[in-house]
């Protein structure tokens, strides 16, 4: 996830918790489940009120680390990822409708033979895939396996894979009937497609269009250009520390295993229009 999407989530957090006087601590464990365990174990002995966890992508999450958080009394809310096993909140949005919103936008341009680029294979690439297919097959389009690039860095600056992205894009481009379109499983990647296209000659959205997934906050200039399914991010980090100030008054039981997903959005942006001829 991108730095300036997670930075959103945090201020949403932050601002819901200082509304209730609460002291916040950001902890980074870098994708590592081991350091993460540690962190846990840090927080609780400092008598923390509650965790909202961004659980690690790289390895699943062990649902044990979240039952020795539960059995200290400890609320804890995942945010985004869920925890195969474990019986805790989850404030997150669908994949799979962003992936269906996606492909419903370019079908509704004309484009039949889309491709699909992510900076690495997680759960939510598999869904946003599926929801692409279910949308784009049933109406005559294709996303075959020649037109998906998933990456394998879990860093949010995309440009390290940019030699493997341009290499991608160049065998798509030589495919005898070619991608009109391409879905980024975020906007950071769309960003860099953005460049490395208008690098190779391409014109956006002329010769070909790009569809990402973001933040609703569009901070600098490729950015606003870009034609985007949306998420509130700061909106998820207020729901997600209004879960947890729930479960911290009784509201709600620390086992409850709700999942919530926040609604979507669309903006038009630049970077969509029909197929040329």
């Amino acid at each position: 996830m991108e730095e300036s999407y997670i930075q959103s989530v945090l201020r949403g957090f932050e601002g819901q918790a200082k509304e209730k006087q609460q002291q916040v601590i950001v902890c980074c464990v870098d994708e590592d489940v081991n350091k993460q365990a540690n962190a846990f174990m840090q927080l609780v002995d400092r008598g923390i009120g509650g965790i909202a966890l961004w659980p690690t992508i790289q390895v699943d999450t062990p649902p044990f680390q979240i039952r020795q958080l539960q059995d200290r009394g400890v609320p804890i809310v995942l945010c985004h990822r869920p925890v195969p096993g474990a019986k805790v909140p989850l404030i997150t949005v669908s994949y799979r409708d962003i992936g269906r919103m996606a492909g419903k936008k370019m079908m509704a341009q004309g484009h039949r033979r889309i491709a699909y680029f992510a900076s690495h294979g997680s759960l939510a690439t598999q869904a946003h895939l599926e929801g692409l297919h279910a949308v784009v097959e049933p109406a005559g389009g294709s996303c075959p396996d020649e037109f998906i690039y998933t990456g394998t860095s879990l860093h949010w600056d995309i440009s390290l894979q940019e030699g493997e992205i341009r290499e991608a894009l160049q065998r798509m481009a030589q495919h005898p009937d070619p991608p009109t379109a391409i879905m980024c499983a975020f906007d950071t990647i769309c960003e860099q497609l953005y460049m490395i296209l208008q690098g190779m000659g391409y014109r956006i959205p002329d010769d070909i269009s790009l569809v990402g997934v973001g933040d609703t906050r569009r901070d600098g200039a490729i950015i606003r250009q870009l034609s985007s399914i949306t998420i509130d991010a700061a909106e998820l980090g207020r729901r997600t520390a209004q879960t947890l100030q729930e479960m911290q008054t009784g509201m709600r039981p620390l086992n409850d295993d709700k999942t919530e997903c926040l609604p979507l959005g669309f903006i038009e942006g630049r970077t969509l229009g029909p197929p040329r001829g």
